[in-house]
């Protein structure tokens, strides 16, 4: 029997959107059952247009804009992570977790960032499992109708 192989992460990059990949970014689509859960990429695009706490992110993959992620501060050293998604035609081939796992690395670097936190809708099955794995925690705060996860920044060195 063949000794089994490590999964592969792939490898991500995520840069800022910018003139040169917000088309893409904007065509990014979700499948329709997962339509209720996250906003589309043109209202997060909006809204990090006019509300400059947002932190815009593509997640590129082979060089093709595979997902998307948005998070600012939303109060002094809390950080929200308000939008994170893979297109459709890219899911289930581990670039949100890369990108995700990208994304905290970066924040556990920053001294301003001291928690970080994240919402999902109730109903979305995969969303607190998934955010979990990177030692999200439910919390008891509500944002509107959205149930709160929270994870302490890992500081290296600490």
């Amino acid at each position: 029997m063949a000794d089994a192989q490590p999964a592969k992460t792939p490898l991500v990059q995520l840069v800022p959107v910018t003139r040169q990949n917000y088309v893409q970014v904007f065509d990014l689509e979700v499948a329709p059952e997962q339509k209720q859960f996250v906003a589309d990429t043109a209202f997060s695009l909006v809204q990090a247009a006019y509300e400059p706490n947002w932190e815009p992110r593509a997640i590129v993959a082979g060089g093709s804009v595979v997902g998307f992620l948005m998070g600012g501060i939303i109060e002094p050293g809390v950080y929200e992570i308000s939008r994170l998604l893979v297109d459709r035609a890219y899911q289930g081939k581990g670039y949100g977790r890369a990108g995700l796992a990208l994304f905290l690395e970066q924040l556990d670097k920053r001294p301003d960032v001291e928690i970080v936190k994240t919402s999902y809708i109730p109903g979305n099955t995969y969303a607190p499992d998934f955010y979990a794995t990177f030692d999200f925690r439910t919390t008891d705060e509500r944002w509107q109708d959205e149930l709160v996860m929270a994870r302490l920044p890992k500081r290296r060195g600490a």
